[in-house]
């Protein structure tokens, strides 16, 4: 699924409708610009992260989310699903999108964030990797 309705104003774009996400199983992989967004929706609320699994890049929504915690199918690197901060130090922290829910059932998500710029994210990936000798963030970054 693609967005086209964008707010420049507060810099949020459309992603999906709640109903698109909850017909899908609860999870919902969308293209917004330059990412793909992984959504869940999840104890009523919808949570946005970058659908990249930064240990391998496994797609995030072929995860599972149970207690608030998504785990990647491919390697189980755990995350938790609203800040996308991982629990696994060998799997860096996925990035995560701020939501807002509009007129009852739009998600709309801010992608404007600069610290989601993925040159300025791979290299604090680098940084951690070189800091915490972990030679598998080192080699993927």
């Amino acid at each position: 699924m693609t967005s086209s309705k964008i707010d420049d104003s507060l810099n949020y774009v459309f992603a999906a409708n709640i109903s698109d996400i909850q017909a899908a199983g609860g999870c919902l992989s969308v293209q917004i610009q330059k990412y793909t967004i992984a959504l869940f929706y999840y104890n009523f609320k919808v949570h946005a992260v970058d659908n990249r699994c930064p240990h391998m890049g496994f797609p995030l929504n072929r995860g599972t989310v149970k207690d608030g915690i998504l785990t990647c199918h491919w390697h189980h690197a755990r995350f938790d699903l609203t800040s996308g901060g991982t629990f696994d130090q060998w799997a860096g922290d996925v990035p995560s999108f701020p939501v807002e829910i509009r007129n009852g059932n739009e998600v709309w998500i801010d992608v404007s964030l600069s610290s989601l710029d993925p040159f300025s994210y791979h290299q604090m990936l680098l940084q951690n990797g070189l800091k915490q000798n972990i030679s598998l963030m080192i080699a993927k970054v």
